[in-house]
């Protein structure tokens, strides 16, 4: 896979002025971590919301496809993982993070799409750093079931394993969507 250029770099050419510069203080950059589950609209509406409130905002918006430990690769083994994780960033990924960048730049805001392949959590964290974020927003389904009905009976949320170690592990805000 051939390295793509930053997507911090492709903020810098595509914004006008720098962040330290004039206005600076009204922007904001989010990292947008989707899924393409039904909350990455709510997502989408909650950055469109700040972005009517504030000039300049700008959004990573990232897909992270998951390497099973456990997946087979039917007898190729090693040779073939290059071409699979070609086939996840463009054509799962890819269309995700491309129809979200797309509705975020029709509500004016700078949406740059990533999808990156790995561990979720240190990909978020590590992305979140590279681009300066100064929040992460991640969608966690609305609860179904008996964690539904544990949620309303307790009000206490129940958040799932990956979003609790990224709270525990980010030193960025974190939005979670419902």
């Amino acid at each position: 896979m051939a390295k793509r250029p930053s997507t911090h770099d492709a903020f810098r050419s595509a914004s006008t002025g720098s962040r330290a510069g004039q206005g600076a203080s009204n922007r904001m950059r989010f990292l947008v971590v989707v899924d393409g589950h039904e909350c990455t609209n709510r997502m989408i509406d909650f950055v469109t919301a700040v972005a009517g409130e504030r000039n300049g905002t700008e959004a990573v918006v990232l897909n992270v496809q998951e390497l099973r430990s456990n997946a087979r690769l039917r007898g190729y083994e090693s040779f073939k993982r290059e071409e699979i994780e070609d086939r996840l960033v463009n054509e799962f990924g890819g269309p995700i993070v491309n129809s979200v960048s797309i509705w975020l730049q029709k509500a004016s805001v700078l949406a740059v799409p990533t999808v990156k392949v790995g561990d979720p959590v240190p990909i978020i964290l590590d992305c979140a750093e590279e681009n300066e974020c100064d929040a992460i927003v991640i969608g966690e389904p609305r609860p179904k079931g008996l964690r539904g009905w544990i949620e309303t009976v307790t009000r206490l949320p129940l958040v799932s394993l990956r979003l609790h170690q990224l709270m525990i592990r980010s030193v960025r805000p974190i939005v979670v969507v419902k």
